[in-house]
Parts: structure tokens; C-alpha cells; sequence
């Protein structure tokens, strides 16, 4: 999906990265979404509704009816998504991965929030698991930058579909992430053998 491509969210139609260049002027509609280390400490996405630049907080927040679960996921989503834009900002190896290890800690606590929707507990579990198929081995930048757009872009819209989860999924995996459980995979290769005896 491109980073511009406009998005549907419920009554509203916005663009996937609207920043203001400052409090005062105009949306800044045109503007691509960056994944460098430099983006990293702007602004979280906001949302044009009709002629006001809304924060994603206060969107939710205002929403009647909204679960708690979301403005929940929301807060502990925004904290994962700083923590990795430090470890982005990190050049020693160690603090990086410390700061990852802090980031993990939070995932159990976003996994309670599942029921947000189908594309949110898929990415979150597909996090999860790619951290620990890691072993241990510290993520690369590329994995982390990566990890870290996908949690942006969630947080823009945690009732993501399926098929946009599985998108993102696949980003993940393209940058040598194995998100597939242990134990599923061994099924799997059980079920491969089985079919061609």
C-alpha cells in the first residue's frame, strides 16, 4: 500500500501521514511518511476532519461509545513506537538492544488488547513471535525501522483489516523476520510429509 494512498476510516477521509508543518499553518497532505530515524520524535499522525487537524488520541477519545481497549492499546502502542524510534536513534549496540528489551516487555500487555481487532492481534502476535524466533540475536536496524512503521501505521488505524495485516506481515518477513511459531511450522512440515506418502 502506498504511504499516500488515502485510507477509509468511518465518516472520515484523510491521508495516511497529515502533519501540519506547525500548530498554526495548514495540513500538510503532500508529505510522504518517512521510516528514517530523523521522522522519529514528530508528531503522531493526526486526521483531517473537515477543516481541523484532529489527533489520533483525541479521535478516539471523542468517539462515543469508544472501547477502552482502544484509547488502552492506543497508549501502550505510542510507547512502543518511542521506545524503537531511540533504539533507531541508539549507535551502541548494547543500548540498542536494552531499549528493545524494554519494547518487549510491552507486547503482552498489547497482546490483552486483541480485541481491538483481527489485523491488530495478528501484527501484535506476529511482533511477538518474531522476537522470539530471534533467539536472542539482536534485531537489525532494518528489522526494528521496519517494526517500528508497522506500529505507527497501527496505531493510525488499530481496527486494521486482515488483509492489510497480512501486508505488513509480509514486510516483516521480507526483512528476514520469521513470524510463523515454532510449533506451527513443525505441524505444518507433519502435514507436508503426510500428503506425500
Amino acid at each position: 500500500m502506498s504511504d499516500t494512498a488515502p485510507i477509509t476510516f468511518p465518516g472520515i477521509r484523510i491521508k495516511h501521514s497529515v502533519r501540519p508543518p506547525d500548530e498554526t499553518g495548514p495540513p500538510d497532505t503532500d508529505r510522504k511518511d518517512s521510516t528514517q530515524p530523523s521522522d522519529v520524535g514528530t508528531a503522531y499522525e493526526r486526521f483531517v476532519v473537515g477543516a481541523t487537524v484532529m489527533d489520533i488520541d483525541r479521535f478516539y477519545d471523542a468517539a462515543p461509545g469508544t472501547s477502552s481497549q482502544i484509547l488502552t492499546a492506543l497508549e501502550i502502542l505510542k510507547q512502543a513506537i518511542d521506545l524503537l524510534g531511540q533504539a533507531q536513534q541508539s549507535t551502541i549496540a548494547i543500548e540498542t538492544d536494552r531499549i528493545v528489551q524494554r519494547f518487549k516487555l510491552l507486547l503482552p500487555k498489547l497482546f490483552q488488547c486483541r480485541a481491538v481487532g483481527d489485523g491488530f492481534g495478528m501484527i501484535i502476535t506476529s511482533v511477538h513471535v518474531a522476537f522470539e524466533n530471534l533467539n536472542g540475536t539482536p534485531a537489525t536496524q532494518v528489522q526494528i525501522r521496519t517494526i517500528w512503521r508497522i506500529l505507527r501505521e497501527l496505531r493510525n488505524v488499530p481496527a486494521m483489516s486482515v488483509d492489510h495485516a497480512l501486508r505488513s506481515i509480509d514486510e516483516m518477513e521480507a526483512t528476514g523476520l520469521e513470524v510463523d511459531a515454532p510449533e506451527v511450522g513443525t505441524l505444518l512440515e507433519e502435514f507436508d510429509a503426510t500428503d506425500n506418502d
